[in-house]
């Protein structure tokens, strides 16, 4: 039988399906979007949650449950190739096994 995932693993899958839902141009992990789009995973989840301060990504770790070291690579600009699948991808294993994949 399947178990109700914690909030965190709820968060992450939700955000997930989120981003995956978005038109392309709503989506770069190269912008923060603080009062625009296209938002970054990190943008889209706090605007989600109704943060709008820039830079707060540990929060938005916190939020998640993810470590600082975790956070900083999800987050990262390094990541700017992704598309809306890629990144819903990379949640979403996040969430099932705790670990980043990198693409």
């Amino acid at each position: 039988m399947l178990q109700t995932p914690d909030v965190h693993t709820k968060r992450l899958l939700d955000l997930a399906d989120f981003i995956e839902a978005l038109p392309p141009e709503k989506f770069s992990m190269k912008s923060w979007g603080q009062f625009s789009e296209p938002r970054c995973i990190c943008g889209w989840f706090l605007h989600n949650e109704g943060f709008f301060k820039k830079d707060e990504w540990q929060e938005a770790g916190d939020r998640l449950g993810l470590d600082r070291r975790v956070a900083a690579d999800l987050f990262s600009a390094i990541n700017d190739h992704w598309n809306t699948h890629t990144a819903a991808k990379v949640l979403r294993h996040l969430a099932i096994t705790g670990e980043l994949i990198s693409y």
